[in-house]
């Protein structure tokens, strides 16, 4: 089973993705910020992480991934963005890209192809959702 790391500072989204993502077999951890996002992938398993582009912490997930991306354990983590501003974010560097508001079925075959992609760059293979 693959854990996704969802980042976003709307509590109600993290619970409800949550619920949702636990009932399709996923393995979850949620977090409201960066620099909780950071703490989570040195204590935990993670297979992908889903972050908001905007947090209201002042962070950044563009950061995020960047500060990812630098470090050797972590910089092979697929990384998928979402947003409901994506005019401003098309230049974002990942996996994907993820509109708000999307339903679940979309977000998990959206994870899947991303993990796919992950490991396909990475030369593993993919593992199931």
């Amino acid at each position: 089973m693959s854990t996704v790391l969802v980042v976003d500072d709307d509590l109600d989204l993290l619970t409800a993705m949550t619920e949702a993502l636990t009932e399709e077999g996923w393995g979850m951890v949620a977090v409201r910020s960066a620099p909780e996002a950071m703490r989570a992938v040195r204590e935990r398993e993670i297979d992908i992480v889903l972050c908001d582009v905007f947090l209201s912490d002042g962070g950044d997930g563009r950061a995020l991934k960047e500060a990812l991306a630098r470090d050797a354990g972590t910089c092979h983590l697929p990384f998928v963005f979402m947003t409901a501003s994506v005019p401003q974010v098309r230049n974002a560097d990942g996996e994907g890209i993820l509109c708000k508001p999307f339903r679940i079925p979309d977000l998990v075959e959206f994870l899947r192809r991303a993990l796919d992609a992950g490991a396909q760059a990475s030369g593993h293979e993919g593992r199931p959702g």
